[in-house]
């Protein structure tokens, strides 16, 4: 019998048993009750047969034979091993929520867009895998979700992933937040499972600030709980599409980074241990995100998982690839313009940091703080400053040691200098 339906006639048939022996003890029970008056035997009964009968139904859907599983596989030549994994035994309903994206009708989906690819087809190598390109790792840490907003994490770390590219800092890992994504979208998107598809044109405008800014709970929280300088510490995008469903196409955009992706899985998904996943046998899921950081010789995709099992795995096929272009924040060098002075007071700094600088005349100024990788931390000022010296301060707060950028600009001239924080 297919797999699918089986599972779907497990509460037909323990309904069918339950009806067929209770009607068998009621006969019974009724006929030994007319003669020997003991009404509480038929009620033990009863009791008993309902025990019985849902636990028999608990034991049966609780979760897929693995032996049976193992034999399909062998019969088709073993394309991907099957074993027992941390999630493989959790009940049905936990694993639908692992399933993180929610397939919307063919009209929604966003006409598909090539990016500028940086290989062009007959360049293309036979594999690619963006955890060791040019010798670096290019991929991001691993975030493990709970239940709620797990479909913002393909979208975000796949454009954590391209921001290292797009700056060429491979020793860095960004990390963007997923509450922010969950919590202040424009379109009513919460911790339920939805597609990223719209967030794309919103993340152009706004961008995503970094994790401290607003931490991950996984839950639904006002977007009033983000900080206050969001927007200084956002990291926005200047285009993104969805790639045309072309191999050929796909690979040419991952060589530009990492893309977001869905696969389409059964429960046997949850038991993958290696090889290149197909489904084969169990339930139908809902879409499941991934990142797609290449291919092997062989053309299966290698995928980054977002659950706590099988970190890395291949799959035949991915659906609608999305890439995202995010803004380089590399600091601009340093233009020659005589009597700014702009000096860092307090440099190395343990706590407050105090800088000055003179101007001729009145001029719009920023100060901005940026990290090694020339990510925006802080905005010290941005305003117009009347001619002569001024002096500003900074408290680091909870700022982690290590060396900074302290970037004062105006349109006709930028300084930079070196702040270690100790």
């Amino acid at each position: 019998m297919d797999e699918d339906l089986y599972l779907k006639t497990i509460p037909w048939v323990s309904t069918g048993l339950y009806l067929i022996l209770s009607g068998i003890c009621d006969f019974v029970l009724d006929n030994f009750a007319k003669y020997a008056k003991i009404y509480i035997v038929k009620k033990l009964y009863l009791f008993t047969v309902i025990i019985v009968v849902s636990f028999l139904s608990t034991e049966i859907a609780q979760g897929l034979d693995l032996k049976a599983l193992q034999d399909t596989l062998r019969k088709l030549g073993n394309p991907w091993a099957a074993g027992t994994t941390s999630v493989s035994e959790l009940p049905i309903e936990q694993k639908r929520k692992l399933c993180s994206l929610m397939l919307s009708p063919s009209s929604a989906i966003p006409k598909e867009k090539i990016g500028l690819s940086s290989l062009p087809k007959d360049s293309l190598p036979s594999e690619w895998d963006w955890r060791d390109v040019n010798g670096h790792n290019w991929m991001t840490a691993f975030h493990y979700p709970s239940d709620g907003g797990i479909w913002t994490f393909p979208w975000i770390e796949a454009m954590e992933s391209r921001v290292k590219i797009v700056n060429n800092t491979p020793d860095v890992d960004p990390d963007l937040s997923e509450q922010f994504v969950i919590s202040c979208n424009p379109y009513g998107y919460d911790c339920i499972q939805r597609m990223w598809w719209n967030i794309g044109d919103w993340v152009m405008e706004d961008g995503i600030p970094d994790e401290d800014c607003f931490p991950y709970v996984g839950t639904n929280l006002p977007c009033s709980l983000r900080c206050s300088d969001w927007q200084e510490r956002a990291v926005k995008i200047t285009d993104w599409g969805v790639c045309p469903q072309n191999d050929t196409a796909i690979k040419q955009e991952i060589t530009n980074g990492p893309i977001s992706a869905g696969i389409t899985i059964k429960e046997d998904f949850f038991y993958y241990q290696n090889g290149i996943y197909k489904p084969v046998m169990g339930e139908k899921m809902s879409f499941y995100g991934v990142i797609c950081a290449g291919w092997n010789s062989s053309g299966a995709w290698l995928c980054k998982n977002l659950d706590y099992f099988a970190n890395w795995f291949y799959v035949q096929v991915i659906e609608h690839p999305t890439w995202m272009v995010p803004e380089a924040q590399g600091i601009e060098e340093s233009t020659t313009y005589s009597g700014i002075n702009f000096t860092i007071l307090s440099n190395p700094s343990r706590s407050i940091v105090s800088l000055s600088f003179y101007l001729p005349d009145a001029k719009k100024v920023s100060i901005r703080l940026y990290d090694i990788a020339g990510r925006k931390v802080y905005c010290l000022a941005n305003k117009l400053f009347q001619a002569g010296s001024h002096k500003i301060t900074y408290n680091r707060n909870k700022l982690p040691p290590g060396i900074y950028f302290l970037r004062l600009k105006s349109d006709e001239f930028i300084d930079t200098e070196k702040l270690i924080l100790l």
